[in-house]
């Protein structure tokens, strides 16, 4: 029993031994608790602060994109003021004491970001107005009146004008907002690091990577154009498309007793993926020039994509190569151009409809 023991003990006797040979050997001074809690304060309130600096510069290059594009979005347009308000209540515990002292929030529904040239600036909103009612009701300040009044908001925009009542330094003032069209593809700011930014087909979300990747606004604007077309353009309904067509030939595939490991799925999925890529960027084009940025970025940015991620420089399954967008960007870049010094509406180049097929004349033969 004496033995087993023994030798049960030990590994982990010369375990012990070895781990206190490679221990730091240092006398470092003392820690405060007090001061690493304080430090933990600290470093919340700077990530906070980053986070909410990235998104409102995504707010104020997304307005211009969609407001001076709402002609081009069919009827995916809503009523826009360009206004953002917050309250204490509505952040997670966690961060809600760094970002209230970002914002200078209270339990009160404050405005925290007007953007500008938009409705609400031109109204005399300001950063850090109180707002205390909506064409005359009373707000509750709590949470769940933040969240009330930002669909009272929203509807009342598509509506038309609608007043504010605010408080600022301590006095009561009324305010009437008329809002502008805007394309209704909300955009999304994702805390992810990866560079990245996708339509959904009714938003557009952009990473906390692409907007650090992005050092002009000009290029953030390109991106964002992107995923607009792809929303307007209908291809995230036409790859679901697609993808369902390919599902359901494996289905038949599948009855026949054919495994097919959902390769027509695969196939359906990237069914004219490249096409939709280049069509995205064309049309993204226009829309970046139509709400007044600098478009000569784009074939830059794809270069420094290039320089991020070399293999897509001859690569290319789901999305072009990146030599192939440089040179197409630079085409579209130098047809806008052409359009502007005419004069000409910055408008995409369509493919005419197809006309309706003609009946077919019945032949009549000879006898």
């Amino acid at each position: 029993m004496f033995a087993r023991r023994f030798f049960f003990f030990l590994p982990l006797l010369i375990l012990s031994c070895a781990l206190a040979a490679c221990a730091p050997r240092t006398s470092r001074p003392t820690i405060d608790p007090k001061q690493t809690a304080d430090e933990v304060l600290i470093q919340k309130e700077l990530v906070a602060r980053d986070y909410a600096e990235r998104e409102r510069r995504l707010h104020r290059v997304a307005a211009p994109l969609l407001m001076r594009n709402a002609d081009l979005c069919g009827d995916k347009v809503k009523g826009f003021s360009g206004l953002y308000v917050a309250q204490r209540d509505a952040f997670e515990d966690e961060w809600r004491s760094s970002v209230s002292k970002i914002y200078g929030l209270d339990g009160r529904i404050h405005v925290v970001e007007v953007l500008p040239d938009t409705p609400a600036e031109r109204a005399g909103v300001r950063v850090g107005d109180v707002v205390l009612a909506l064409d005359g009701t009373e707000l509750t300040q709590n949470r769940k009146g933040l969240y009330r009044f930002q669909e009272d908001m929203e509807d009342q925009a598509d509506k038309g004008a609608f007043s504010l009542t605010l408080e600022r330094d301590g006095a009561r003032l009324e305010v009437r907002v008329t809002p502008v069209p805007a394309c209704d593809y909300p955009v999304v700011f994702e805390g992810k690091e990866e560079v990245n930014a996708y339509a959904t087909g009714t938003h557009i979300l952009i990473t906390k990577g692409m907007v650090r990747f992005c050092g002009k606004d000009d290029e953030l604007a390109v991106a964002m154009a992107h995923e607009l077309a792809h929303n307007t353009m209908g291809h995230i309904d036409a790859q679901a498309a697609n993808r369902m067509a390919g599902t359901a030939v494996d289905a038949v595939f599948a009855v026949l007793g054919v495994r097919t490991n959902r390769a027509f799925t695969r196939l359906g999925d990237g069914a004219f993926s490249q096409e939709f890529e280049h069509e995205a960027d064309y049309v993204g084009q226009y829309y970046a020039a139509r709400a007044g940025f600098d478009i000569s970025v784009a074939g830059e940015f794809w270069r420094r994509m290039a320089v991020d991620s070399p293999e897509a420089i001859t690569e290319s399954y789901t999305h072009p190569t990146t030599p192939e967008r440089y040179v197409a960007l630079e085409a579209a870049r130098a047809e806008i151009e052409r359009k502007k010094a005419l004069g000409e509406p910055l408008v995409p180049e369509m493919k005419p409809s197809p006309s309706p097929a003609e009946p077919a004349k019945a032949e009549t033969k000879k006898r």
